[in-house]
């Protein structure tokens, strides 16, 4: 089973990391560390396991693959495997929303209405159970868009690997960088301030998906190497030189 061409090169692999990042993301912090830490570890391993993929699958190409499906592809794994992250982690949240420490361990996911209060050191939400319907999707949203960022960040950095090479992917990596550093040094000179994660994950999501909309866009304009020409052995034939003229 895999998700199209994006990850036909390695459907087991891509399958097997993703569902043990999505794993990691929902129920990591029951066993180590916290929810925040392995939500950020799950989006890291998502991220590196799309750029790999990307990098080979964009060589089905060079077989007729059209970059209209490759495309396709990979847009469609990136919003599916965001997407039940994301609805996990969620639901995570709301199963444990009668404990207020618990934001604690998502709070850099989890939309408050009102914010936290910290009390003998320690973060409390200050809704209180039974946050509004409204306020979960919020956090929903944020939580996909934020895995979102790493599989299409990935993608994009992958893809200039497969289609021009290693060092076309380094540029590409300190050219997002240095656009992203920009855009938020900007944003401080002009004394904006944004929370985080309402509204800073999505105004940040759309600078990141335009971002590696580009990058995808100069990857995929490298035109396709042409397939070798494959002459077939027949039996009993004598391999014919290199000069084209058979030796007597």
């Amino acid at each position: 089973m895999t998700l199209g061409v994006f990850s036909a090169t390695n459907p087991r692999t891509f399958l097997g990391v993703s569902a043990g990042a999505v794993l990691l993301a929902g129920f990591g912090g029951l066993v180590v560390s916290r929810g925040t830490e392995n939500t950020m570890l799950a989006i890291l391993v998502l991220a590196v396991l799309f750029a790999v993929t990307a990098a080979r699958s964009m060589r089905l190409r060079d077989f007729g693959v059209s970059s209209t499906r490759w495309l396709r592809s990979a847009a469609v794994s990136a919003v599916v495997v965001s997407l039940l992250a994301a609805v996990l982690v969620t639901l995570m949240i709301i199963v444990a929303d009668r404990n207020p420490t618990f934001y604690q361990d998502f709070a850099s996911f989890t939309v408050q209405a009102h914010g936290y209060e910290v009390a003998g050191g320690v973060r409390y939400a200050s809704d209180g159970p039974g946050m509004p319907v409204g306020t979960f999707a919020l956090t929903g949203l944020c939580v996909f868009l934020s895995f979102l960022m790493g599989t299409v960040a990935g993608t994009a950095l992958g893809a200039v690997s497969g289609a021009r090479g290693t060092r076309a992917c380094v540029v590409a990596a300190v050219g997002s960088f240095v656009v992203a550093y920009g855009v938020g040094a900007v944003l401080m000179v002009l004394d904006v301030n944004i929370a985080a994660p309402w509204p800073g994950v999505p105004m940040f999501a759309v600078v990141v998906c335009v971002v590696s909309g580009l990058v995808l866009a100069w990857a995929l304009r490298t035109e396709r190497r042409p397939m070798p020409a494959v002459v077939p052995e027949l039996p009993g034939a004598a391999p014919e030189p290199r000069g084209g003229v058979a030796e007597h």
